[in-house]
């Protein structure tokens, strides 16, 4: 399974004070949860750096993926190791006739 937000250090601070980060490593560890790195603000450069510094922070290891809102200018990603990268604005509706 892969949790796409989860190392956003908002959400690992909240994840903390309820007691479930402990939880969330013994499944990382079983190769049961897929935890990619996220990119949660602009630039997404910086704040993929600073969810990274979190994650290892509260015991999380670095991924391989990489989950951003926004397209990443980084030449040490590669668009490969993007798990999901939402679309800024959906294409219009297609109209009949």
């Amino acid at each position: 399974m892969a949790l796409l937000d989860i190392k956003n250090p908002a959400s690992l601070a909240a994840l903390n004070y309820m007691g479930i980060t402990a939880q969330i490593q013994k499944l990382v560890e079983h190769d049961l949860l897929i935890l990619p790195d996220v990119a949660y603000a602009e630039p997404p450069e910086i704040s993929l750096d600073f969810s990274r510094r979190s994650a290892v922070g509260f015991g999380l290891p670095v991924s391989e993926f990489v989950y951003s809102a926004s397209p990443i200018s980084n030449p040490s990603i590669s668009t490969s190791s993007i798990l999901f990268r939402m679309r800024p604005t959906w294409p219009a509706p297609v109209g009949h006739g």
